[in-house]
């Protein structure tokens, strides 16, 4: 057999070279076999049912899927590039119908999804990079969003949160229990999908070896859900703070009272109330909690005290 030079080319797929391939499903992959069209080396493929390339992942299994193969052959073909660890290059495409208990391959016959299934090839082969990558620029994107109410910290003041009324006050404090506990979920989750969560993974056999590979696959989806789950909870974070800002301004200062004192005359009547200002200095205005304004001249007072309120 001619060595078959290396090119990045499709090719077409007949009933006969289809039927050299066989199929499986297996979750949400589907396994393939079979020899490549071009070289004619025997190869395999997995072709992913979901993705989690930024825009969406197929539910469920679909009855019938038109799939890009690309040859994985381990046969040496001259002029493969340095980062091509195997095949000849070549791709074509196959249709598949998934059922219950069986995967039939067949020529692909719709050329408009030739480049439809070219790209889904390609979204999962790149799936953890592209993902990781949004992630990257999506924490500077959340940093940014915090940076920009750095600001409310001069809202939020002590004496600004002070003069609110009890209730007022209860609502803030909730308010910011719930931005600062969702803004830490929203940059640990979007680092998580940046640069992944630190794991030890023992291989002592096949099977562990299997369900390590499994898991690996799943990166990107995990990774585009931590981005999900980020985002939504720096959304709400700044929400909160939002409300925290609308409570300061908008919801009215609690009433400050007047001090009360009371005054002890010296025919031991008294007058409570609070003291207001008076031109005189030899006389004191007092405004009663009916409101009435009484002027104690300064030589009829014998005692003055500090009271919490009047007598009825």
């Amino acid at each position: 057999m001619v060595e078959l030079p290396h090119a990045s080319e499709r090719v077409t797929v007949d009933d006969a070279r289809a039927g050299t391939w066989s199929a499986r499903l297996a979750g949400d992959d589907v396994k393939l076999s079979g020899r490549c069209p071009g070289c004619r080396h025997e190869t395999n493929a997995v072709v992913a049912l979901r993705t989690a390339a930024l825009e969406g992942a197929a539910p469920d299994p679909p009855e019938e899927l038109t799939v890009s193969i690309a040859c994985h052959c381990r046969q040496p073909h001259s002029g493969r590039p340095d980062d091509a660890l195997a095949g000849c290059g070549r791709f074509w495409n196959l249709l598949l119908r998934i059922g219950p208990d069986a995967v039939i391959v067949s020529p692909a016959g719709d050329p408009e999804l030739d480049v439809a299934s070219d790209a889904w090839r390609e979204a999962t082969a790149a799936q953890v990079t592209d993902v990781r990558n949004a992630a990257e620029k999506w924490i500077g994107g959340i940093a940014a969003s915090y940076g920009l109410f750095g600001l409310a910290g001069v809202g939020i003041a002590k004496e600004s949160v002070a003069a609110l009324p009890l209730p007022g006050r209860i609502a803030v404090a909730i308010a910011v229990a719930v931005a600062v506990a969702l803004a830490g979920w929203a940059i640990v989750d979007a680092y998580r999908a940046a640069y992944a969560w630190p794991v030890v993974s023992a291989v002592r056999d096949n099977d562990e070896l299997r369900a390590w590979y499994a898991a690996r696959r799943t990166v990107g989806i995990r990774a585009a859900r931590h981005l999900r789950a980020a985002i939504r909870a720096a959304t709400v974070s700044l929400a909160a703070l939002m409300v925290v800002v609308g409570l300061i301004w908008f919801v009215p200062s609690k009433t400050v009272s007047e001090p009360l004192v009371q005054l002890t005359r010296t025919d031991d009547s008294r007058v409570c109330g609070a003291v207001v200002a008076s031109s005189s200095r030899a006389a004191l205005r007092m405004r009663r909690t009916d409101g009435e304004t009484v002027v104690v001249p300064a030589g009829d007072i014998v005692a003055v005290k500090p009271v919490r309120s009047c007598p009825g």
